[in-house]
């Protein structure tokens, strides 16, 4: 993805939904780059966000309220050529369970999600097994799977996983306006 540009200014709307029961957000710049991206999961009352808007790898995020959680789907953009284009083949999904850890220059991520087991006595919010998904940019300039590790015990949450999985975090959802 040659001529990748850091945007001035990016903005985006819901602007519809889909036949699918899908959610459609449009982006545009103030140079005039724009486009389309479709969102899983249309009902209810949904925001959208921008965070990161004045890097070359802005993240477009939208908040969907649920019953005792709160899920989000993020789609890191770039503009190439005067045209907004996704950097992962789809939004990908988290709750307030999980996290987005992003490298301050949008180099690589990871994506760190609760797994919900079957067996009885895991509750919503009791200790889980989390697994991390980390992502890099390949030579096309897209994300592409780099790593992928689960933990072996049930953590409190993934701040605590972390001590298994390795690494450190600064969580993406930390930018979203309270």
């Amino acid at each position: 993805m040659n001529g990748l540009a850091v945007l001035a200014a990016l903005t985006c709307g819901i602007s519809g939904t889909g036949p699918d029961d899908s959610v459609r957000v449009s982006c545009r710049t103030e140079a005039g780059a724009h486009a389309s991206f479709r969102f899983p999961w249309a009902e209810g009352q949904s925001t959208v966000y921008v965070l990161r808007a004045a890097s070359p790898r802005p993240w477009v995020v939208r908040e969907y309220p649920g019953g005792s959680d709160v899920h989000y789907w993020w789609l890191p953009v770039a503009v190439v050529t005067d045209r907004i284009s996704a950097l992962t083949g789809r939004p990908l999904h988290t709750t307030t369970q999980d996290a987005v850890c992003a490298s301050a220059g949008g180099e690589a991520f990871s994506v760190i999600r609760h797994i919900w087991g079957s067996s009885a006595g895991e509750w919503h919010y009791a200790p889980h097994r989390y697994e991390s998904v980390s992502y890099s940019v390949s030579a096309s300039g897209r994300y592409t799977i780099s790593s992928h590790r689960r933990t072996t015990r049930r953590h409190a949450d993934w701040r605590a996983a972390l001590t298994e999985l390795g690494g450190t975090c600064e969580d993406l959802a930390d930018e979203l306006p309270q």
